[in-house]
């Protein structure tokens, strides 16, 4: 018959051997078009012997909003199949106004966007577009810039104030003149008038100049399908306990999930879960969809993982979710409740850390196994137990 120490021995070796890494998910692209972004100023100022702030209103400075939505539009059509620049990312010493179309021209591309934000000195909010007059390509740069004017006003709820060629600017041109593709700048917002979108939804610009350069190129935008996984999908269980798990998504992609496109499909070990979830509601972008997922434990302690991906199709949306099911004998109440005590302090802290949690019980797992087995095992099997500790910590290091 097991003592309870036996029971926590068991457990905790158990542990050791049950947690893997999860791998991330990477799309084989081709044939990609070559976009460059140019985040407007934050290049040197021969003037004034000083990198170039753009428009200012306290905390917001031009150069770096436009710095941040240039980085949110690269991180979405990362996701898709084009090759994505920026002429710069942070403030650049080395080069000039005069420069960027160089630096643009360098990269070949097949579409330029350059991006500004506005100070009015009437009419106080809304988005604009630019295109070139006699420059590579009018036609489609005016059709870019009103694509991209059109998408902000939408997302951002400000107002379309349309496209100007750029003649109509007060220098008598722009410097997506000298770029060779078709290029537009966009003026995202008015600095005092949109100042809280500004501020806080940079994020959804990036979102609406990608998707406009998505339609320009002709390009699903469905490509730049993302989910985040929100909340600790992690529970303890007795053997054989039966639980219910919320799986909890956000979109974090470009357009709205439709139920009849997305599915919850299981990589394997279902414990007593179906094989495939579809979506349970239609998801707006920026939204969470959630998922009940029941869970059958097994009949013996350990780490045990239902692993899922969400699709669309053929593709795969995210990386994979895993929920966590730690089993505990019955015999060992105590370990479940001081598990069940650190997992809710984890949710307290954030979802960031259960990596953390994880290498935390690993690495428990090993002291006891080191403090605890000779207790356990009689005197001449501990050369055996040293062995056994040496092999778990080979399988640990070689698992991160």
């Amino acid at each position: 018959m097991k003592t309870k120490r036996g029971f926590q021995a068991t457990i905790y070796i158990l542990l050791l051997f049950t947690i893997t890494i999860m791998p991330v998910v990477v799309n084989a692209q081709a044939s990609r078009p070559v976009v460059v972004i140019s985040p407007g100023h934050g290049w040197w100022d021969e003037d004034s012997q000083k990198i170039a702030p753009g428009v200012v209103n306290g905390d917001l400075i031009e150069k770096d909003i436009n710095l941040d939505v240039a980085r949110y539009v690269r991180t979405y059509l990362n996701r898709c199949p084009v090759d994505v620049y920026l002429t710069r990312d942070g403030d650049d010493p080395n080069h000039t106004l005069e420069d960027v179309d160089e630096i643009v021209n360098g990269y070949n591309p097949k579409v330029g966007v350059s991006i500004h934000t506005n100070s009015f000195t009437g009419l106080q909010t809304g988005t604009e577009g630019w295109y070139t007059v006699n420059g590579f390509d009018d036609e489609n740069s005016q059709t870019l810039a009103a694509l991209l004017s059109a998408s902000i006003a939408s997302r951002l709820e400000i107002r379309n104030i349309g496209t100007k060629p750029e003649t109509q600017n007060r220098y008598g041109g722009l410097y997506i003149h000298h770029w060779d593709a078709p290029s537009a700048l966009i003026e995202i917002a008015e600095i005092h008038g949109d100042a809280e979108i500004l501020r806080n939804r940079k994020d959804d610009f990036g979102r609406s100049i990608a998707q406009a350069i998505l339609e320009y190129l002709e390009i699903d935008p469905h490509c730049a399908d993302w989910s985040k996984p929100q909340g600790l999908p992690i529970s303890t269980y007795f053997p054989g306990d039966t639980k219910v798990n919320e799986i909890n998504l956000l979109n974090d992609g470009l357009v709205t999930w439709r139920v009849q496109d997305f599915s919850l499909v299981s990589q394997g070990n279902e414990y007593g879960a179906e094989a495939i979830y579809t979506l349970p509601q239609q998801t707006s972008v920026k939204e969470i969809a959630t998922w009940e997922i029941p869970a059958i434990a097994p009949n013996r302690p350990g780490i045990f993982r239902q692993e899922w991906q969400l699709v669309r199709g053929d593709d795969q949306v995210g990386n994979k979710i895993t929920v966590y099911l730690v089993v505990v004998p019955e015999e060992a109440r105590q370990i479940k409740e001081d598990i069940d005590r650190r997992i809710e302090e984890l949710r307290q802290r954030g979802e960031e850390e259960i990596g953390r949690f994880i290498e935390q019980l690993e690495q428990e797992a090993l002291e006891w196994v080191t403090r605890e087995l000779p207790n356990i095992i009689c005197p001449p099997n501990l050369m055996l137990v040293g062995f056994a500790i040496g092999t778990a910590l080979i399988i640990i290091s070689k698992r991160r």
